[in-house]
């Protein structure tokens, strides 16, 4: 038998909606200039946003699977519109194009901000 109780109102989950966060759209712009023309400058700037943003949503208790949605709405909504490249497709091929190569580096980083 399963018997739950409750000290009040749920709380309510918190949001991933990138939109929410100002770094998001930072986040996002920073990601295409990376895609674009990659330079230490622009991989520094994308890797200082993403830890930014991750940290921030940590603080917030946001669980790690929602802050990967989080950083991928972001990319999404602000990088250039259209979905993030899979990781999945990343892994499996050889000729790992800008966009791909540069995924990889956010979702590496993102992982290393929220258990770092």
């Amino acid at each position: 038998m399963l018997t739950i109780l409750s000290d009040g109102p749920m709380a309510a989950e918190p949001s991933t909606a990138p939109a929410s966060d100002p770094i998001a759209r930072l986040l996002g712009q920073a990601y295409v200039a990376l895609t674009q023309t990659v330079s230490p400058r622009n991989e520094a700037r994308l890797r200082e946003l993403v830890y930014t943003f991750v940290k921030r949503m940590r603080a917030a208790s946001v669980p790690p699977e929602r802050v990967v949605v989080a950083v991928k709405e972001a990319i999404t909504a602000f990088g250039g519109g259209g979905r993030p490249p899979s990781l999945a497709d990343s892994l499996s091929r050889n000729d790992v194009d800008r966009s791909h190569a540069a995924y990889r580096r956010v979702f590496q980083w993102t992982l290393e901000a929220y258990f770092g």
